[in-house]
């Protein structure tokens, strides 16, 4: 102790570091104001006396292979064990083993992934775990109880671009609240669950997950469906919620709400939500700003829904059966997801209950509205979109053939595609190669006679990176299993489709290195779950990585900014 009886501390202390899953010897900072010579006389000397020690303390060693790939460390100097009373007196010295873990990799259908780590949202288990692609490992888990949100539904995630995620990387992950959690038909739920619905930002540092930020608490915006990044800088990323009709755009760097939209429908049928979408209407969007006083939007929790849950997968039908409570259930759209082309050039939010999409000219700084594309077989593929004032802008929709759901781009921004489920049942399909948007036209839509009502039907979507190959979850009520089409983007044609995978199969991502297709499961929770490998070269399906939580999505941690426009950006 010293002459205080604090610890006598060395030069050094073993501190945490991001250097994934260990501690490295870091030197200590010096007290303010001490002088150079000072410092340098007392690390100096605090070192030769750790080397003194460590040279009596600690025989030396040397290491080699064993047949197993361990290190075999070989301490010499170690004497037998010389004790009264040790019943291994005697010992000869002690073969003692470094556990190298990049010899046990783990093997999904003789092949191993790789490196890359995936950040997988619990559902209703209300947390986020990371897991190690090339091992199998949890690398770290966080639960938002623990930090006060007892309603969290962990929804939509995706990761900022790391050199080396097994280091440190950042990623987003919008949660849902309220009375989501009675979609999915549990016993004994919870009959008044926390409004929560919150957005958080969350950060690895190579040793444990923590939350960096709550962006709803910072902004005053609850949101809790789709979230993308802007492929082209990887410097803002999009949150949408389906319950609100809202989008916003934020700064990474700043979290500053840089735009936000709001989409309200007047149908031509008032009254009457049967026909309410069907026959036509008038969508307004308005351009939405915080508070003047506060600098906060007026929407956390609950606060700006227009129904009371989200629509699930094919539930578009029940809000037009007036099954879906809300206040505001005539002006819904379900606009909960933003999608970004490639090039970062413009983007796209999802109108659910029109079967389009709303495409915004994001190289304008107020973010302002284009056109609406429709993706229905028998409708006008763009139609205009009138600018009422600085804030607000129309489009008038004649007829809607089917509401749809997911919606994304090819890789290379070439092919645009949006599921229209329930009635078309069918995948329409826009060519945007063109560099004017005004240029893109419907090529039509892809179809499978099997594909009736609400199910069977496409779901999510994933692509090749050579943006050759589309893939298609198609989606069957659980306890039925799902499958998983694979199309042919060069001639349209389904080149196969897996059937009987598992229950309740999600969203779509690949690795980094364009090999392998990974399919999260579970997220009507009661159900089988875990992460489908698929060898993309082959389309031969390897097995699955286990995965214990009900999982709704996924994201695998891009490297490069570059590598962006392979993530879920550009695709639901």
């Amino acid at each position: 102790m010293g002459a205080s009886g604090s610890p006598i501390r060395g030069a050094y202390d073993l501190v945490e570091s991001g250097g994934g899953d260990r501690g490295d010897l870091e030197p200590r900072s010096q007290p303010r104001g001490a002088r150079p010579a000072l410092k340098f006389a007392a690390a100096l000397g605090a070192v030769l006396a750790l080397a003194a020690l460590l040279a009596v303390a600690v025989p030396a060693a040397r290491s080699r292979a064993t047949p197993n790939g361990e290190s075999l460390l070989i301490r010499t100097g170690e004497g037998p064990v010389e004790c009264d009373g040790c019943l291994n007196r005697g010992q000869p010295p002690i073969p003692r083993y470094q556990f190298d873990l990049a010899q046990h990799k783990l093997y999904i259908g003789g092949k191993n992934l790789g490196k890359g780590v995936v950040a997988l949202p619990q559902k209703l288990g209300g947390g986020v775990t990371l897991t190690d692609l090339e091992t199998g490992r949890t690398l770290s888990s966080l639960w938002y109880s623990n930090y006060g949100d007892y309603g969290a539904i962990p929804h939509h995630i995706i990761s900022f671009p790391s050199e080396n995620p097994y280091n440190e990387f950042e990623f987003i992950n919008s949660c849902q609240g309220g009375l989501n959690t009675h979609l999915y038909r549990l016993a004994n739920v919870d009959p008044h669950p926390p409004a929560a619905t919150n957005i958080y930002r969350l950060r690895y540092d190579g040793n444990t997950l923590m939350i960096a930020e709550n962006v709803s608490d910072s902004t005053g915006l609850g949101l809790g469906v789709h979230t993308s990044i802007n492929p082209a800088t990887a410097e803002e990323y999009a949150v949408s919620d389906g319950q609100k009709d809202v989008w916003a755009m934020f700064d990474r760097r700043s979290t500053f709400v840089k735009v936000a939209f709001r989409y309200d429908w007047e149908g031509n049928t008032p009254h009457n939500l049967k026909t309410n979408w069907i026959k036509g209407g008038k969508l307004t969007i308005t351009r939405i700003y915080p508070d003047k006083e506060t600098g906060k939007f007026d929407m956390l929790g609950s606060k700006g829904n227009k129904i009371d849950v989200e629509l699930a997968p094919m539930s578009e039908g029940e809000l037009e059966d007036g099954k879906t409570p809300g206040s505001a259930r005539e002006s819904t759209v379900a606009a909960d997801g933003f999608v970004f082309h490639p090039s970062g050039k413009w983007g796209a939010e999802i109108i659910r209950m029109l079967g389009g999409a709303v495409l915004h000219n994001l190289t304008d700084p107020s973010y302002s509205p284009l056109s609406f594309l429709s993706f229905n077989f028998d409708t006008p593929g763009q139609v205009p979109v009138s600018k009422v004032n600085d804030d607000t802008w129309e489009v008038r929709v004649d007829y809607v053939g089917s509401p749809g759901h997911e919606l994304g781009w090819t890789p290379d921004g070439t092919k645009f595609m949006m599921m229209n489920n329930l009635r078309e049942n069918s995948v329409g399909l826009f060519d945007t190669s063109s560099d004017n948007p005004a240029d893109w036209k419907k090529l039509g839509v892809i179809k499978d006679p099997l594909w009736k009502g609400m199910y069977p039907n496409p779901f999510h979507m994933g692509f090749s990176h050579d943006s050759k190959k589309a893939y298609f979850v198609v989606l069957r009520p659980p306890p039925e299993r799902s499958n998983l089409m694979i199309v042919d983007l060069t001639t349209f044609h389904i080149i196969k489709e897996i059937q009987g995978i598992t229950q309740d199969m999600q969203s779509i991502a690949t690795t980094m290195d364009g090999k392998f297709l990974l399919i999260i499961t579970g997220g009507f929770q009661r159900f089988a779950s875990g992460l489908f490998v698929l060898d993309i070269d082959t389309d031969e399906p390897l097995g699955f990585i286990p995965a214990p939580g009900g999982h709704h999505d996924l994201a695998v941690v891009p490297r490069t900014v570059s590598d962006m426009k392979y993530t879920r950006a550009i695709c639901m």
